[in-house]
């Protein structure tokens, strides 16, 4: 096992991020950490040059292989160790806001020699006692990261929103954001943030906008009464349904059936 590092104690106040740790590790599989302090305002860079690792971020389960990254960040607990015979990557522990990525996504994007160079040039700052400049150095390493990465985020983020649309559908009376959390194997926290960034909602509000719209189809092509609609729907009660309904609609449902059948008389 190979590794060179530093930390410095504290951190400082650098506009718009501060890193603290650097590790440039190699190791073996025997290689297995804890991670004993848990900041729910930090990030942890791992970026993998070699090797497989596996990363626990409050017990989600993340496979890293080579040209891999991710930028965890942990509310509760972290732990990372070699899956594989070796697992060689860099790691920085940093705080920034606004934070331009996903958390806890494992990215793919292969490791350039300008990197190298960046991330030498941190690590040589920090054992220099230049926190300012290593802090520099890194958000020019993460901006690059960002920009390069930024398609594949936007894209990442529309599959999310599509998929999710699709479990919905097919999961009306059993939904939650929990089960939906297991089935994209993304974490809840990073569910609401991509849900609010590309929607502007929080998954539970978007699934009973689904709903009413499947509300409206069924009030439309077919004879169903309300009870019977609000029970396909998964409601516990025709009362609960038409109060929703109306929050999304405007009107209950009855009157929306009435003034779509006025509509459609000619």
């Amino acid at each position: 096992m190979y590794f060179d590092f530093y930390s410095v104690n504290d951190w400082i106040e650098t506009y718009p991020m501060s890193v603290k740790t650097v590790y440039k590790l190699y190791t073996l599989p025997d290689y297995d950490i804890n991670h004993r302090i848990i900041e729910s305002n930090k990030y942890i860079l791992f970026y993998t040059l070699d090797g497989e690792g596996s990363i626990q971020v409050d017990g989600q389960e993340f496979l890293v292989q080579s040209n891999s990254l991710i930028f965890a960040n942990a509310t509760k607990s972290l732990a990372y160790q070699c899956s594989g015979d070796q697992w060689n990557f860099w790691l920085f522990e940093f705080k920034t806001e606004p934070f331009l990525l996903t958390p806890n996504y494992v990215y793919h994007t292969p490791f350039k020699m300008d990197y190298f160079d960046l991330c030498d040039q941190i690590l040589l700052s920090l054992k220099e006692d230049r926190q300012q400049l290593a802090s520099a150095y890194f958000y020019l390493f993460y901006s690059i990261l960002a920009s390069t990465l930024e398609n594949g985020v936007n894209s990442f983020n529309i599959t999310v929103i599509n998929k999710s649309l699709e479990y919905m559908k097919e999961n009306i009376m059993n939904f939650s954001v929990q089960s939906l959390s297991r089935y994209l194997n993304i974490p809840i926290r990073t569910l609401f943030y991509i849900f609010n960034k590309e929607v502007g909602t929080s998954p539970n509000r978007y699934f009973q906008g689904v709903k009413t719209e499947l509300g409206k189809e069924y009030l439309e092509i077919t004879s169903m009464n309300i009870s019977e609609i609000s029970h396909v729907l998964g409601y516990c009660s025709s009362s609960h349904f038409s109060t929703v309904f109306k929050q999304f609609v405007g009107v209950s449902p009855a009157q929306y059936r009435r003034e779509f059948e006025l509509r459609n008389l000619g």
